[in-house]
């Protein structure tokens, strides 16, 4: 996939968010959540322009953080972010003091600037 604008990367992000998905919980419970979100008023397609959204229903569905600070939803969300870095080749660093929706803008925004 050529990458050459928000589009495109939207398209990509949406691909990474369910094929992490899943990979990390299986394709029944993968579905089992797009189709919670889609009830939540979050249509798959719609994942990646309401990515706050998202994570906190994600967060809901499949679980909060405990007292270490991670959680089912932010485990996943971390694979996620570093599937994304990984498929748009570039260095990614997680930063957990980041919420998963700036990670990402973070991602895109550092991606865009690198096109010629």
């Amino acid at each position: 996939m050529s990458i050459k604008n928000m589009d495109d990367l939207n398209k990509l992000l949406l691909k990474t968010i369910n094929e992490t998905t899943c990979y990390c919980l299986g394709d029944k419970s993968a579905w089992l959540t797009f189709n919670y979100l889609d009830k939540r008023g979050i249509p798959e397609k719609d994942i990646p322009k309401k990515l706050d959204v998202f994570a906190m229903e994600l967060e809901n569905f499949i679980g909060t953080k405990d007292r270490t600070g991670l959680g089912p939803a932010q485990m996943l969300e971390k694979a996620v972010v570093a599937v994304f870095c990984m498929k748009l080749k570039i260095n990614c660093q997680v930063d957990s003091s980041q919420s998963f929706p700036d990670q990402i803008r973070k991602i895109k925004e550092e991606y865009l600037n690198r096109l010629p």
